[in-house]
């Protein structure tokens, strides 16, 4: 009874899978095509899901693959214009069939399979030279390169041709979404006239044109979660975290103003790698002046390839108070940075005395919008030779709309 049992579930098994047509992303079935209207264009009578419905699944005519009516031409997407000059990718009698990968999804293929009929003429003995040539985006004649070798086709009708693999072309595997995938069929006869083309059955349900692959969810190196941009004070802090990492590098913060949108790299962290559980990252934007920012991320896999993050904005605002900071380093050898902050519009001056109250230098002598500011001092910045000591720096700002003056007092120590 075991093995009984045994035999009928590895009968079951074989005939299930005898009956399946595994790897198959676009058929046309030719059956019931007139020869009083033969169609300009095919649409794909079975095809992958995951296909782009604008572009994808048709068969077009070359410029001097004309429709032409003989009979015959039933169940089968035919032209009278194909001629003996051999085959060249510069021939416009050609038939071009068209694929691409919905969004999220690449693109590889591994076959085609086609039948044929035409006119007995044209075929002959010695058979239909045939061949295949394929290009991505760009249908230029120069980019199309031939597929394989070439076939004489022969035989009675409709005649199967040697089947095509595509899985060792390196450029038709994993193809992604926005890159458009051409396959173009050439064909020479024995005569300069007649009838040829892709053929099927008087009967539904036989292929004459199929394209074997796989169309698969594309595999992406991070996937974001979340992401966040919180202005604190002068600082803009990002966070964000991953749900899965694969392969990846690293993160590469971008940044613009809104009312002028150019990207700018500011800082780079590296990322976790590859990981299956969530991973938490933070960079915090110092020291910003007033504004709307746009921040991004720029997430780049180790093979390069990279795409970005929705932007998130935040807001740096306007002091609300007149403010002067000590400056850092302190002490300091040979130069520091004053940094001060202005609510409004003013005339600013920033000046230097040593601890006598003598004047030994202007820093700052400008009108200045209101914002954050900082500005760098060494004795280079006065062209004075300064000797160690304590100094003070002295910021004085009248408002421009009011005429109210504000001034405050710092120290510092220069120590050589």
């Amino acid at each position: 009874m075991k093995k009984f049992s045994l035999l009928f579930s590895a009968l079951f098994i074989s005939l299930v899978w005898s009956n399946i047509s595994f790897g198959q992303i676009a058929a046309w079935d030719f059956y019931g095509v007139t020869t009083a209207a033969p169609p300009a264009t095919f649409t794909a009578t079975t095809w992958n899901a995951n296909l782009d419905g604008t572009v994808s699944k048709t068969v077009t005519r070359g410029a001097s693959a004309a429709l032409g009516t003989y009979t015959g031409a039933s169940n089968s997407f035919r032209t009278t214009g194909f001629k003996s000059d051999g085959i060249s990718t510069a021939n416009a009698d050609y038939f071009q069939i068209t694929l691409e990968a919905a969004t999220g999804y690449t693109m590889s293929l591994s076959t085609i399979d086609a039948k044929f009929n035409g006119t007995s003429s044209f075929y002959g003995s010695t058979g239909v030279a045939s061949q295949f040539a394929y290009c991505i985006n760009d249908t230029t004649s120069a980019n199309f390169t031939l597929l394989d070798t070439v076939q004489h086709i022969k035989g009675t009708a409709p005649i199967a041709m040697t089947q095509i693999v595509l899985s060792t072309v390196t450029a038709l595997q994993a193809v992604p979404a926005g890159s458009v995938v051409y396959l173009r069929y050439y064909a020479s006869g024995l005569t300069s006239t007649g009838g040829w083309g892709f053929a099927s059955t008087a009967t539904a349900g036989t292929n004459g044109l199929a394209i074997g692959g796989t169309v698969d969810a594309t595999v992406q190196p991070v996937e974001l979660s979340s992401f966040t941009g919180i202005a604190n004070g002068r600082n803009i802090q990002l966070a964000w975290e991953t749900k899965t990492e694969l392969n990846f590098s690293k993160f590469e913060i971008e940044r613009s103003l809104t009312d002028a949108i150019k990207w700018e790299t500011v800082g780079t962290i590296n990322a976790a790698g590859t990981a299956n559980s969530p991973k938490r990252y933070a960079y915090t934007q110092k020291n910003l002046q007033a504004g709307k920012y746009l921040s991004r991320l720029k997430m780049i896999d180790n093979d390069g390839t990279y795409k970005y993050s929705n932007a998130v904005e935040s807001d740096i605002n306007l002091p609300s108070n007149f403010e002067l900071s000590q400056n850092y380093p302190n002490p300091f050898n040979p130069s520091t940075k004053i940094s001060y902050s202005l609510p409004f519009d003013a005339r600013v001056t920033l000046d230097v005395y040593n601890i006598a109250g003598v004047k030994v230098g202007q820093v700052v002598n400008q009108e200045q919008a209101a914002g954050f500011y900082s500005v760098d001092f060494s004795t280079s910045t006065i062209n004075k030779n300064l000797s160690s000591g304590v100094y003070l720096y002295r910021l004085n700002a009248i408002d421009k709309s009011s005429g109210k003056d504000f001034s405050s007092i710092k120290k510092m120590v220069l120590l050589k």
